[in-house]
């Protein structure tokens, strides 16, 4: 077709076909002009790196460039270098250094996995230099350092699937961690009163040691992700060197609870490490030294390059360095500000500081809280959301308490052990249903974070609210990180709040930007009764596919009303009918509300058609709804829902890799396009020829 289209262009005037052109690249969206400043930059395997896609980047968990530095190639052609033979058996490669040149360089590490490569390795022109590459289809990131001679490149991939490189300061890449560790006084940030011991009805991270085996610890086991702390140098056999197993408990516990918010597995166990493969896991070499500074290279998340952690006065504070160096290894950058220069020194006032500052001033602190940070405070010198950063490597967990839950008691007794949670998110928050009876009751409630010192990033904050959504009581104690409720109450149902806690204001002070973590309530609650026949049970979840979740389990005594779930149809709400609860009036505990399937039909218009709607969207975009939806994404089409597939001819939807809109028929679009263009080439032509006879 393209070939027929320049034959109708033969014979026209230069400046004509220069107008048409023109006129036909703005409608067809044609790709403009390649970066690089002009420069024709080779990529590594030495062929000219032309642009061969303008289509956003993939899937690989890494930066993106913001347009800054020098073109070296599309992400196809640099992959393409990268996986070469040559590569791959002699171990010998050259990296592109756009404007600077090549750095030929020796490959330590070779990995490709499930679509995703990773290598490490260093140049053969210094012996104090590294570098580390990580790819799949849509994305490149990657850096060399040369520390000998100050010199540092970094590899992004930017929104148009083109690989930058840009020469950036080697502190950029490794972050210089020259903390000024305080003389050990013996003083340390007491533990949070609700801790407990380490038992199976607890998550593995939580509680005081209780003599596991420290070479197979896991904070998350079967998680996708693994943050693998390596104990080599620091143990003989099973026996720790210069130090306890209760310090190695602690270190690893620390980094547990500062990444608890995520799907990642933290463990000592070199097997599942292994099991889990390069490009899913991040290493922390533990070093058997107390001096000098531990380091990480910037994302060498899903690499063999380990960050190099050293050994400090005991296990919580090698667990604060640790976890201040893996932020390193997911992209993070130091957290500084007044006072304390590159690593602020936090506030006092508040015992709060950035996990990625200074992490020492909490020793003196009795309720330290250090935290993940977007630099909301007023000296900030660094914005990073860290949340955000982090997320590109490792996944949130899913809400554990997603609906409402019964307040588990045990005569009187609210027992810490069987009522925990966690706050996952900033915007999660957590809810517990009780109902006191005629007499009236008393609450004495506490609410405490209980992961441990420089991990627990939870500030509690709680509320009691009455039937009809008013607060009857609410706190979150100053500079405390626990929550404490004391309060008579009526009879009636009550729910019982918890979420993340803020103090002062967020730039003198913090927000609950990341008062994220495990909690659990204990104390008393009097005047408690089971609710009778026609107790509430928990809310049905969000149904896929059409179908609800099942009730959370109704409280004692009752039947269990467990609402259907929503449909998570082709964008349509089907709603799914309730189901009864097992539970009959009278017995010591209710049944599970269970939400049947929902309705086969889903709502009218672009709601699509519950369970059996859905299905692929036309060209370039997704359809909503089963053949009248509108608007698509940008993109190719996706599954939406689990029903039948579309014609990909339906609804409307909008061309990958361009702004044009198309509606309707995408096979008609196009034709329309070419009809559109044959049009003007004849019209010109007509307009040319009549030009000449009159010339003539």
């Amino acid at each position: 077709m393209r070939s027929g289209f320049m034959l109708l262009l033969h014979g026209l005037p230069r400046r004509r076909v220069f107008s048409f052109l023109a006129i036909s690249g703005a409608l067809s969206c044609a790709e403009r002009a390649p970066d690089g400043e002009g420069i024709d930059v080779s990529g590594p395997e030495g062929s000219v790196a032309e642009r061969d896609s303008r289509t956003p980047g993939g899937s690989l968990d890494v930066p993106s460039g913001a347009g800054k530095g020098f073109r070296v190639g599309s992400v196809a052609s640099v992959l393409g270098g990268l996986r070469t033979e040559t590569t791959k058996v002699s171990r010998r490669m050259s990296l592109p250094l756009g404007p600077f040149g090549h750095a030929s360089a020796v490959v330590e590490d070779f990995y490709e996995e499930r679509g995703q490569l990773s290598m490490v390795g260093g140049t053969t022109d210094s012996k104090d230099s590294e570098f580390i590459f990580k790819a799949d289809a849509g994305n490149v990131y990657g850096w060399v350092v040369y520390r000998d001679r100050d010199l540092a490149y970094e590899y992004t991939t930017d929104e148009f699937g083109d690989v930058l490189v840009e020469r950036v300061p080697v502190t950029k890449i490794f972050p210089v961690c020259n903390l000024e560790v305080p003389d050990d006084d013996g003083s340390e940030p007491a533990a949070p009163d609700s801790v407990l011991r380490a038992a199976p009805l607890l998550p593995p991270h939580v509680g005081t040691y209780a003599g596991a085996d420290v070479t197979k610890l896991q904070s998350l086991p079967g998680a996708p992700k693994v943050w693998y702390i390596n104990l080599t140098d620091v143990m003989n056999g099973s026996t720790p060197i210069g130090q306890t197993a209760t310090d190695v408990w602690q270190t690893w516990q620390s980094l547990s609870a500062a990444l608890s918010a995520f799907k990642v597995n933290v463990t000592t166990d070199p097997a599942v490490y292994a099991a889990a493969g390069t490009a899913n896991s991040g290493v922390a070499r533990m070093a058997n030294v107390n001096e000098g500074s531990s380091s990480c290279g910037l994302n060498v998340f899903g690499s063999t390059r380990a960050c190099d952690v050293h050994r400090y006065r005991n296990g919580y504070a090698t667990g604060r360095i640790l976890a201040h160096e893996v932020g390193h290894g997911v992209g993070l950058n130091h957290d500084g500000g007044n006072d304390g220069g590159e690593y602020f020194n936090g506030l006092p006032a508040f015992q709060w500081t950035p996990l990625m500052g200074n992490i020492w001033p909490g020793d003196r602190w009795t309720n330290a809280l250090y935290q993940w940070s977007k630099g909301e405070y007023t000296s900030a010198t660094e914005d990073q959301d860290d949340f955000a950063l982090i997320d590109r490597h490792l996944d949130f967990r899913d809400d554990d308490v997603a609906s409402v839950a019964p307040l588990k008691l045990t005569g009187t007794s609210v027992p810490a052990a069987v009522n925990w949670g966690q706050i996952g998110r900033n915007t999660d928050t957590d809810s517990y249903s009780f109902r006191i009876g005629a007499s009236g009751g008393h609450a004495t409630l506490r609410i405490d974070r209980i992961e441990y010192l420089g991990g627990a990033m939870l500030d509690v904050d709680a509320s009691i609210l009455n039937g009809s959504g008013t607060v009857v009581r609410q706190n979150n104690a100053a500079v405390a990180r626990n929550a404490q409720l004391d309060v008579d109450l009526a009879a009636g149902d009550y729910t019982l709040l918890i979420k993340g806690g803020a103090e002062g204001t967020p730039a003198n002070g913090f927000s609950n930007y990341s008062s994220v973590g495990f909690y659990s309530i204990d104390g008393t609650l009097t005047g408690a009764v089971d609710p009778g026949p026609g107790g509430a049970g928990g809310g049905g979840g969000m149904g896929a596919g059409g179908s609800s979740n099942a009730g959370a389990a109704g409280l004692a005594g009752g039947v269990s009303a467990g609402a259907g779930g929503v449909s998570a149809g082709a964008g349509g709400a089907s709603a799914g009918a309730g189901g009864a609860g097992a539970g009959t009036a009278g017995t010591p505990s209710g049944g599970a509300g269970a939400g049947s399937s929902g309705a086969p039909n889903g709502g009218t218009g672009d709601a699509g058609s519950g369970a059996t709607g859905g299905g692929t969207g036309g060209l370039g975009g997704t359809i909503i709804g089963a053949g009248n939806g509108s608007g698509g994404s940008s993109g190719p089409g996706a599954n939406a829902g689990s029903g039948t597939t579309l014609p990909t001819d339906a609804g409307a939807a909008e061309d990958a890799g361009c702004g044009c809109r198309v509606t309707g028929s995408q096979n008609g679009s196009r034709a329309s396009f070419l009809g559109f263009g044959l049009f003007l080439v004849l019209r010109l032509r007509r307009r040319s020829k009549a030009s000449a006879k009159r010339s003539a």
